[in-house]
């Protein structure tokens, strides 16, 4: 591998670290906030009771840590941010596509895109449709590009994130 694209690749780790760090701290100086948001309706749909074939997906009490990611999220996207909104928001994501990929029985190799290859295997299981699978390789670009790019993300990719993340996680709730 060439020198420069280590340094290159350790840089922007560097950069998305330090990026991070300062979040946690301009987050630990703010006073506790809660947003409220109103709770999506639930309907019963065909993928629903694919899903329920599957496994019983996120319950009630998994719901809560999930609505903090995002209010943290929002919090660092109204400080300036965005990056640090980004990761933290592809850290829940991966997790939730990785646990609705082992309750399907479905076998995960290393990759270079794990959000990406979780969808796409997903969708191959019946769990996600194609818009959902689509929804989480726009969000893995917009990841990539936080994590990558030296530039901060505008507000807008952090907000889109976090819709997407909403979509495909809503997908995988029974």
């Amino acid at each position: 591998m060439p020198i420069a694209t280590i340094v290159t690749v350790a840089s922007t780790a560097i950069t998305a670290v330090g990026a991070l760090i300062g979040a946690l701290v301009a987050l630990r100086s703010r006073p506790c906030t809660r947003c409220r948001h109103a709770e999506p309706t639930e309907a019963i749909t065909k993928k629903a009771k694919r899903q329920k074939a599957v496994g019983a997906g996120f319950t009630a009490s998994n719901e809560n840590p999930e609505r903090a990611k995002i209010d943290e999220a929002e919090i660092f996207i109204s400080t300036g941010h965005c990056r640090a909104a980004i990761l933290i928001l592809n850290i829940s994501l991966e997790r939730a596509l990785r646990e609705a990929a082992h309750r399907a029985g479905t076998r995960l190799t290393h990759s270079a895109s794990p959000g990406v290859q979780m969808a796409n295997a997903l969708f191959k299981a019946d769990v996600l449709d194609k818009s959902d699978a689509t929804a989480a390789r726009l969000f893995s670009e917009i990841y990539e590009r936080a994590a990558t790019v030296s530039t901060e993300p505008s507000a807008g990719d952090a907000r889109l994130a976090i819709e997407l993340r909403n979509r495909i996680l809503q997908s995988l709730v029974v």
